[in-house]
């Protein structure tokens, strides 16, 4: 069955009268007087756009949003579709942790044997050109960065579906929506609607359309926001049997829930819960599994980011402990940038530990050879020439002092 051109109903002030009450406007002038809800209808209608980002500042709006195209996606399907079809939710917190690409791949049944970003990103545009599995996904937080291996690899997948000549696919679609600020959805260049928290009346109707044609007449009466219209929803399909017979909302998908050990997002997330328990072996030894597990520098980069955020408000003994563990498994494995970044936190936990007896030499030393391994020698001498100093200090063994060198 065909869609309406601009999938909105006419108020019935309107569609009684049989004629227009105003001019029509310019066609220059119309795109611009879109009401989002009708641009987002039209944008999953169009088959131009397999990606697209919704913007809303508070969270309800964002919630009811994704509920929304949830709900659009789930009907053109059951249109269109000559077989089955799914639409998949995601509720994640950022687009900049490895978590999201995580349990996107988890949600579209990817095989990823490789967490090398065009190698995952690869994998996720042919299962989306298959054209029958559509993602929702909603960020409950903006990225604090744009540049992170989630985001290469959402980048990589954006351009490859970008408009290149080849027949979109027919139903699938990822839709992420999260807060305005979010700099990932601004660096990918893919087409973004701003919600605003209260709806034009047209775009009202057009909330109603998508639901019930005749079920929501009354809602339309002035303007109201986006999660009254989804809680009366809900009550609706409580109470009446009909409503119920609407299309059900999908169920989410929780990252942080629903990781397993199998990659190495899943296993950060064992570690956090770990780390929570006080369980300071199980949680290191997870996060060095989770290391392990990546053969992309920017993922294990990030993990170790993500790591050094969780420490931040442990003790500071614990901080120096762990963050020093991270350092020498950076350095073994070649990352000398990452190790130099990993000893620092460790250097300045020491500090604050008040640690004695020439542990701090040992700290500084380990600082120092990571910045030998990075190629800044004039600053790896001075901190190996303070190792040294500590280490008399501290009055340590004549080998140790000896493996000091300056």
């Amino acid at each position: 069955m065909p869609e309406p051109a601009r999938g909105s109903m006419p108020p019935p002030s309107m569609a009684s009268s049989g004629e227009s009450t105003r001019a029509e406007p310019a066609a220059s002038s119309v795109e611009e007087r879109t009401p989002p809800l009708v641009q987002i209808q039209e944008l999953l209608s169009s088959g131009r756009q397999v990606l697209l980002s919704l913007t809303a500042h508070d969270e309800g709006t964002r919630g009811a949003l994704a509920a929304h195209v949830d709900r659009l996606l789930s009907l053109r399907a059951s249109a269109l579709a000559d077989g089955p079809s799914l639409v998949r939710r995601i509720d994640a917190r950022r687009a900049d942790e490895g978590e999201l690409i995580d349990a996107i791949v988890r949600a579209l049944g990817v095989p990823v044997d490789s967490m090398r970003v065009a190698q995952v990103a690869e994998r996720i545009r042919e299962r989306l050109e298959r054209g029958n599995v559509s993602l929702v996904i909603t960020l409950s937080e903006p990225a604090a960065t744009a540049a992170s291996w989630s985001y290469s690899v959402l980048r990589d997948v954006a351009n490859a579906l970008a408009g290149d000549g080849r027949t979109m696919p027919a139903l699938a679609r990822v839709v992420i929506v999260g807060p305005p600020t979010c700099p990932v959805l601004s660096a990918l260049g893919i087409a973004r609607v701003d919600v605003a928290a209260l709806l034009e009346l047209s775009e009202t109707w057009a909330w109603i359309e998508a639901v019930a044609r005749r079920a929501g007449r009354s809602l339309a009466g002035g303007q109201v926001g986006l999660p009254a219209l989804e809680d009366a929803l809900l009550r609706a399909r409580a109470a009446v049997p009909e409503v119920s017979a609407i299309v059900e909302p999908s169920g989410i998908l929780r990252p942080d829930l629903d990781a397993d050990g199998a990659s190495p997002w899943g296993l950060l997330a064992q570690a956090t819960g770990a780390l929570e328990q006080g369980e300071l072996e199980r949680a290191d030894q997870a996060v060095a599994l989770a290391e392990g597990r990546t053969d992309d520098p920017e993922a294990r980069r990030d993990i170790g980011r993500r790591w050094a955020e969780l420490l931040e408000p442990r003790p500071p003994r614990e901080r120096l402990e762990l963050s020093r563990r991270a350092a020498t498994r950076a350095l073994a494995a070649a990352d000398a940038e990452e190790a130099v970044r990993l000893a620092r936190p460790a250097a300045r936990a020491a500090e604050l530990a008040q640690v004695r007896d020439g542990e701090p030499a040992l700290l500084l030393e380990l600082q120092g050879r990571a910045l030998v391994a990075k190629g800044d020698v004039v600053m790896a001498r001075a901190v190996l020439d303070r190792a040294r100093q500590s280490a008399i200090v501290g009055q340590l063994p004549p080998p140790a002092l000896a493996s000091i060198s300056v």
